[in-house]
């Protein structure tokens, strides 16, 4: 077994910790009435909220980076570079066709959304501001790096050990374990945004419940894949470029929300 690689684990969970920090300045903003009402302490609030999931990432991207090459997965820039290794591919254009992913996924997002909504199947309804562009920029890091380590470096590497299992798949493992895993993590990303709901006036119906799930899960699905294919990297650019997309571009520039 190789060496825990402890200086990769720092990096990832100094971005993941810069991206769960710079969450909270939005988070209190947006629940700021609740908040008021319940007469809370909002830095206390922030505090634990911020503690919590720290902690919460670091567990799990510990036990992600053991297992995660087990399942065949990999770091093709950070890693290597740590380990002076030669980087073999292009970087710009890796990061490139990374963006552009992101760029699709937040699409696919928005097309979900508008399809839902012409259809009369929701009515938008929620009254949070749009985030400022260093809220976005900061929160971003969130998404981008602690929702990956815990939905694809961890989930999705656990249950391609576990499926590989199941079907007794030690080496050369057979493509459909990679994407019964990736769907499967996806399904759980979207269930865990399924309290989005509770800022809105939709409620929990089956309608509402498939429009949240669907809307991260196509997401979640090209961040998988990419996960699969290209390494880390590629999920963590496309994932931030996502959600600068959704959470700053749109809202800002085009008066796009989502619910």
């Amino acid at each position: 077994m190789k060496a825990f690689n402890m200086k990769l684990y720092l990096i990832f969970l100094g971005l993941s910790s810069i991206g769960i920090v710079g969450l909270i300045p939005y988070t209190m903003k947006a629940n700021k009435e609740l908040i008021a009402e319940l007469d809370l302490n909002p830095a206390l609030i922030a505090a634990i909220q911020g503690v919590q999931m720290i902690v919460l990432t670091a567990v799990l991207l510990f036990v992600g980076l053991l297992i995660w090459k087990k399942a065949g997965f990999q770091s093709v820039i950070i890693e290597k570079w740590l380990q002076k290794q030669k980087i073999t591919i292009n970087i710009k254009k890796y990061t490139l066709i990374s963006i552009g992913w992101g760029t699709v996924a937040s699409l696919l997002i928005v097309l979900t959304s508008f399809t839902y909504e012409k259809l009369s199947f929701v009515e938008k309804s929620s009254t949070n501001e749009p985030m400022l562009w260093w809220e976005a920029i900061l929160a971003s890091f969130y998404g981008g790096f602690a929702e990956e380590i815990m939905m694809r470096l961890f989930l999705v590497s656990l249950l391609v050990i576990l499926l590989s299992k199941l079907f007794k798949q030690k080496e050369n493992k057979k493509p459909i374990i990679y994407v019964l895993s990736i769907i499967l993590a996806a399904v759980v990303f979207g269930v865990l945004h399924l309290p989005l709901l509770t800022t809105t006036d939709l409620g929990f119906t089956s309608i509402s419940i498939s429009y949240v799930l669907l809307m991260n899960g196509l997401a979640a699905i090209v961040f998988g894949v990419l996960y699969w294919k290209k390494g880390i990297e590629a999920a963590f650019i496309a994932h931030y470029t996502t959600d600068i997309w959704i959470h700053y571009i749109f809202p800002t520039f085009f008066s796009f929300t989502l619910i």
